[in-house]
């Protein structure tokens, strides 16, 4: 007979995890409501609460939330509030997304990458079906 510990201990984990999510995201939204408000100094707290508290409970940052955060001074990073942002290209392949903090002047540059479509499909062939 095997038991159904592993079961329920999966379980709690997920609840755990969702649980501490849901609490980076609201310290995310009352962070960005609050540099809209020209608080920013209770942002910055509040970027460092979610940062500490996804390292203390080893709980993955939502990728939304972490790449809007500033990775040098935990600021909301809000376009023409907070950031400045540009689409850079070196190449045809290559794209980076430019992003620029105004409080601290730290760089985050993101790969961009477009879509390749197939060359049988077409917007025409599916409209057809």
């Amino acid at each position: 007979m095997k038991k159904n510990k592993p079961r329920r201990l999966n379980r709690l984990k997920e609840k755990y995890r969702d649980l501490v999510k849901q609490r980076m995201s609201i310290a995310y939204r009352i962070a960005v409501d609050s540099v809209k408000k020209g608080d920013s100094e209770y942002a910055k707290k509040l970027g460092e609460y979610i940062r500490e508290m996804s390292k203390r409970t080893r709980v993955r940052t939502p990728k939304p939330i972490k790449r809007s955060l500033c990775k040098n001074c935990n600021i909301p990073l809000i376009p023409g509030l907070t950031a400045s942002i540009r689409v850079r290209s070196q190449s045809r392949k290559h794209r980076y997304i430019v992003v620029r903090c105004s409080a601290c002047g730290y760089i985050h540059r993101y790969l961009y990458r477009k879509k390749v479509e197939e060359p049988g499909s077409s917007a025409q062939d599916k409209s057809m079906f």
